[in-house]
C-alpha cells in the first residue's frame, strides 16, 4: 500500500503492504518491521500493532491516533534471497473526526 487514507480516532483497522510485485520467484519475506511518524517527524508507536507477513503481503494493524495529525507509516522488509533484499512502502493517515 502506497498512498494516504483517512481513519477516525477510535477506527481500529488492518491496513496491508502488498511486495509480490518486487519479490523473485521463489522469494519471501523474511522479516518486517513497521514504523512511524507524526507530522513533527517524532517517533510514534501508539499507532500500529504487530505486523505479520504472509503470502508477500505484510498487514499491520492501525491504532487510535489523535485527531488533525498526520502520520507516516514506513514498512520495511528484509527477504530471505541470497543475498538478501530490503524494500520499503510507506502511507500517510490522516486522522480525522469528521469535525472539521
Amino acid at each position: 500500500m502506497d498512498g494516504v487514507f483517512e481513519k477516525h480516532p477510535d477506527e481500529k483497522w488492518k491496513i496491508s503492504f502488498n511486495f509480490n510485485g518486487r519479490l523473485n520467484t521463489g522469494e519471501n519475506i523474511a522479516s518486517s518491521v513497521i514504523s512511524a511518524k507524526d507530522s513533527s517527524g517524532n517517533t510514534v508507536t501508539s499507532v500500529y500493532g504487530t505486523a505479520s507477513a504472509t503470502a508477500g503481503i505484510v498487514t499491520v494493524p492501525i491504532l487510535a491516533g489523535t485527531n488533525g495529525e498526520t502520520y507516516t507509516i514506513l514498512c520495511k522488509v528484509t527477504t530471505d534471497d541470497s543475498p538478501a533484499a530490503v524494500h520499503r512502502a510507506k502511507v500517510l493517515m490522516k486522522v480525522t473526526n469528521g469535525d472539521g
